[in-house]
């Protein structure tokens, strides 16, 4: 361990870092279960969080009007259904038709245990990559501190999946398996806007083979879901890309959003100044990764590719950050080899509170997150590299 790397002090022992994150995540799991409770609790009507959606597709695709899943008022009416009363949020399904297949099986339960089924299977997915990421007990309790975390489990979204997809992508990346990288990102074509930059380390630097299997994976897919469902079933699916795109608009899903433009439109800003930022952080963080993949080993190219990923994005919801977290390990895992100074764990402290600190001020600081692993990430290596601890660029 370098000089560097006990520069932190006592506070970055790992037994003290081990203590403060599971108190973190146990804080998460018990405002969870509190909320699930108060949501649907004996006694309670019942609440339909974000799931509903994904249920109500799956349902609707397994009753043979998959297309109709991307009709707002047709969906509207199935969830409302569910609900016992008229469901007056907009909740639409925005999602590729594949994504259906899977969910076919979730909408023959009833709504509440097909969530359960869902969160439970996804969570599990997602803290098992992130244990194969970094073999520490410590990962597991620093996978579940984000208050994402709370958020998903509440909610139902695909962070969860997301997050695990990607980190299997980055596996596969840093290990140099293509079948394992590739499979994985065809699969994040059921998110691609938050995983951008996930397929540049194989293209600048191999195993070039994965993008082949991934362009494959995701032709078998689109087969799948046209045999399936019909060719009408991708009219369907633009329409609800328009509806997508009026959403980016939309002040209470800009209010949800973790990227600069939303924050400087939230804040008042003009929609062109708003672009304007966006665009100039992302092409900051597209020459900050491609910095790392020229200079730097492969688990530096992965925490990068992760935090680019979602600083690039123009679209990044605050339930799906956990890519984040993918990325943080791979960078624990650089310190724990290399070293590093003390300010780099005490920045990536602050990147992983950052979502409590949006949903407790009410302030939009989720989009922060990304860039300041970035720099933080970019600032460390560069010290590394100087003092003579790095190894080098590798993809094994």
């Amino acid at each position: 361990m370098t000089e560097g790397a006990r520069s932190g002090g006592a506070f970055w022992r790992p037994g003290r870092v081990r203590l403060v994150l599971g108190f973190v995540a146990f804080a998460n799991l018990a405002m969870a279960a509190t909320l699930l409770w108060a949501l649907h609790g004996p006694g309670e009507s019942g609440q339909l969080m974000d799931f509903g959606a994904l249920w109500a597709a799956g349902q609707m695709a397994g009753e043979g009007r998959a297309a109709d899943a991307y009709d707002l008022p047709a969906i509207t009416a199935v969830q409302s259904e569910a609900l016992g009363r008229d469901y007056e949020r907009e909740m639409a399904w925005l999602y590729p038709p594949f994504l259906q297949l899977a969910l076919i099986p979730f909408g023959l339960l009833p709504m509440l245990a097909s969530q359960a089924l869902w969160t439970g299977l996804t969570l599990a997915l997602y803290l098992a990559v992130c244990r194969r990421i970094l073999p520490d007990p410590g990962a597991l309790l620093a996978a579940l501190a984000p208050a994402t975390v709370v958020l998903l489990a509440v909610n139902g979204q695909t962070g969860f999946l997301v997050a695990a997809l990607g980190g299997i992508a980055l596996l596969g990346y840093d290990e140099g398996r293509a079948g394992r990288g590739g499979v994985a990102l065809g699969l994040l074509a059921v998110k691609p806007q938050v995983a951008l930059m996930l397929p540049l380390p194989f293209l600048l630097r191999g195993p070039w083979r994965a993008l082949g299997i991934a362009a494959a994976v995701v032709a078998a897919l689109c087969i799948a879901a046209t045999v399936v469902f019909g060719v009408g079933i991708w009219a369907a699916f633009l329409s609800g890309l328009e509806i997508a795109s009026r959403d980016l608009g939309r002040p209470e899903v800009l209010d949800n959003q973790a990227t600069l433009r939303a924050a400087l439109v939230t804040a008042g800003a003009p929609g062109a100044l708003g672009w304007a930022g966006q665009g100039a952080l992302a092409l900051a963080a597209l020459g900050a990764l491609l910095h790392t993949l020229r200079r730097h080993p492969a688990a530096a190219v992965a925490a990068a590719a992760a935090y680019a990923s979602l600083a690039i994005s123009p679209r990044v919801m605050d339930y799906d950050l956990l890519l984040l977290v993918i990325g943080g390990l791979f960078q624990a895992r650089r310190i724990g080899e290399a070293g590093g100074p003390g300010w780099e764990r005490a920045a990536m402290a602050a990147a992983l509170l950052l979502p409590l600190a949006d949903l407790l001020l009410k302030l939009p600081l989720n989009w922060l997150a990304a860039p300041l692993l970035l720099a933080t990430l970019v600032a460390a290596e560069g010290r590394r590299a100087q003092s003579g601890s790095d190894t080098g660029p590798s993809t094994g």
